[in-house]
């Protein structure tokens, strides 16, 4: 029997962790996923590839990190508009290297971000 993707995903939620973790290699590589993927909004701000994504608490802002050392913070709106993401501020954070992980910080009322990156380095920034 053929695994279908949804199989793929009730074997993962439903096995203990070293199936689990199987199973995310397959989900990764899975073709039919790969397949759907499409294109469906841009992140404006960037000069460099971005390596890192995360979603406030709220759900109303992403953070982005990128290859040009700058952490760049989007509003979410409707989608009835133009565009989903408004560029809400651009940081400029003082690394020396690429940026390889963002996160809102809990309870912090999505005020506080941080970032890490290939410079060893990891800081905090209240927006």
């Amino acid at each position: 029997m053929k695994e279908t993707f949804t199989m793929k995903i009730l074997e993962r939620e439903c096995s203990d962790y070293a199936i689990k973790l199987r199973s995310y290699r397959k989900l990764y590589s899975d073709r039919s996923v790969v397949k759907n993927l499409d294109i469906v909004n841009e992140l404006a701000g960037h000069s460099g590839c971005v390596n890192a994504l995360s979603w406030s608490r709220s759900g109303n802002l992403l953070a982005s990190g990128s290859d040009d050392q700058h952490l760049n913070i989007h509003r979410y709106q409707a989608p009835d508009g133009d565009k989903q993401f408004q560029l809400a501020t651009t940081v400029a954070t003082g690394h020396r290297a690429n940026i390889f992980s963002v996160k809102f910080m809990p309870h912090s009322q999505d005020r506080t971000v941080i970032t890490a990156a290939g410079d060893n380095e990891v800081r905090v920034f209240d927006l």
